[in-house]
């Protein structure tokens, strides 16, 4: 959707995007990236993967706040008012300069009319000015707050902080969910979209599962390579990070470190992704916190420039950055092969009966033969035939299954009930199954009609 919208005789264009679905050197090194852009003017992106999702727009010349609004694949601007900011011009790098920085932040905290001093109005919400790359960049001061006033709206008119009317505070704070709503404060737009798909929002996405992937079963060099040269992550906890995933891999367990509700927001040429970081097994998953990382393009193409926990879960909020990663894996209990060979089977049955063959024949093994020797190939061709026969399959089993486990081959037999609009039987199903990386696959399949 694009729709046009007058701000200092300039438009700013909004257009969805669904993704599945954003230092002393390396600081120097971004600054260079914002080039592009004429004066103080900037290209915003936004972009999120969740239904219903809101950004709060700081514009610092024209002293307006917008407030903007994704839901159901629509994004719409919900409402707009006035605001002051830091009195002196520029944005903020140090304490006392009485500036409003310039970026991507988010609401960390809310303060109630009951706490606060009169001059902050009916109520408050801090910002989590100074971010990792401002402290990289040097740049300091604390008490960057959004709120409300006990005197008339004057432009330029704070020491740094974004002011707006009580009545305008009390309504925002219908929309913002604290360390998910960004606030991003400009000097002037030159236009802020939600790119559909670009190759460089792509890119962004792959690198973010390029990290995920690192920390599920990659190496410390792998984890290394999606960062800038110039940025050296902590890993003082890899090693015991590294002992624990291969305890899982030992017991053949499937694990994954999986990133969720991703939103991607770019200022600058600074990409700002803000996730849910959760740790996943078959049967069971722990949440570990909101992740940041911040990339950018570099030499080698895009990469992490800085990354830290914008809050953890409750139960580990004790812990610091990749720390609270172990300690919420821990949580996980290892997965008892039979209960992994029960949902398997389930599964595979209900692929079998909503006659999805691609998925159907993700739980066969390579080395598979049916009890007429076919192969796999041969197998899948069958089955695709009977699909296009019968204009509906259901395939279930009537009782427990037998489970005769092993390390890396198990055998599984139960009651089966075929039928369709054209045959049914009923008969003892017997497979073989083949461990093969973290899954079972289906070896050998007999069937016995009773």
């Amino acid at each position: 959707m694009k729709f046009g919208l007058q701000i200092r005789q300039m438009v700013l264009f909004l257009i969805l995007l669904p993704l599945l679905t954003a230092v002393s050197a390396s600081a120097s090194r971004l600054s260079d990236t914002g080039a592009s852009f004429p004066g103080h003017s900037a290209a915003v992106e936004i972009g999120a993967d969740f239904p219903l999702f809101h950004a709060v727009l700081v514009e610092k010349q024209s002293q307006t706040l917008f407030l903007f609004t994704l839901e159901n694949g629509v994004f719409k601007e919900a409402f707009r008012a006035p605001c002051s900011t830091g009195e002196v011009f520029g944005a903020k790098s140090r304490s006392g300069d009485k500036k409003t920085p310039e970026g991507v932040y988010f609401f960390i905290k809310e303060h109630p009319k009951r706490d606060l001093s009169p001059i902050y109005g009916s109520r408050a919400f801090p910002i989590d000015y100074p971010n990792l790359m401002d402290r990289l960049a040097g740049r300091d001061g604390n008490a960057i707050w959004l709120h409300g006033t006990n005197k008339p709206l004057e432009p330029r008119d704070s020491n740094g902080c974004i002011v707006v009317e009580n009545e305008t505070i009390d309504r925002l704070a219908n929309y913002i969910s604290l360390h998910r709503t960004p606030i991003i404060i400009v000097d002037r737009f030159a236009e802020a979209r939600l790119f559909v798909k670009t190759s460089l929002q792509k890119g962004v996405r792959e690198l973010v599962d390029r990290w995920a992937a690192a920390l599920s079963g990659g190496t410390y060099h792998d984890y290394l390579s999606v960062y800038d040269p110039g940025y050296l992550p902590d890993l003082s906890w890899w090693q015991d990070w590294d002992r624990l995933r291969r305890s899982f891999y030992g017991d053949g367990q499937a694990f994954t470190v999986l990133p969720t509700k991703l939103a991607v927001f770019q200022y600058r040429g600074l990409y700002t992704v803000l996730f849910d970081q959760m740790v996943r097994t078959p049967f069971q998953e722990a949440f570990v916190g909101t992740r940041k990382l911040f990339m950018a393009s570099g030499p080698e193409g895009l990469r992490i420039f800085g990354d830290e926990d914008q809050v953890l879960a409750e139960d580990l909020k004790d812990r610091v950055q990749g720390y609270a990663l172990v300690a919420a894996c821990r949580k996980l209990k290892k997965t008892d092969h039979e209960q992994e060979i029960v949902a398997m089977v389930d599964s595979w049955l209900e692929a079998w009966s909503t006659m999805d063959i691609e998925r159907y024949a993700a739980y066969y093994s390579q080395d598979f033969r049916s009890q007429d020797g076919a192969n796999l190939d041969e197998w899948l061709e069958y089955k695709n035939r009977l699909n296009r026969k019968y204009r509906f399959i259901r395939v279930t089993r009537k009782n427990k299954l037998t489970i005769e486990p092993g390390e890396r081959q198990s055998t599984v037999s139960f009651v089966q009930n075929y039928a369709s609009n054209a045959f049914q039987t009923t008969g003892v199903k017997k497979l073989i199954l083949k461990r093969e990386g973290n899954q079972w696959k289906i070896l050998r399949e007999m069937f016995d009609q009773i």
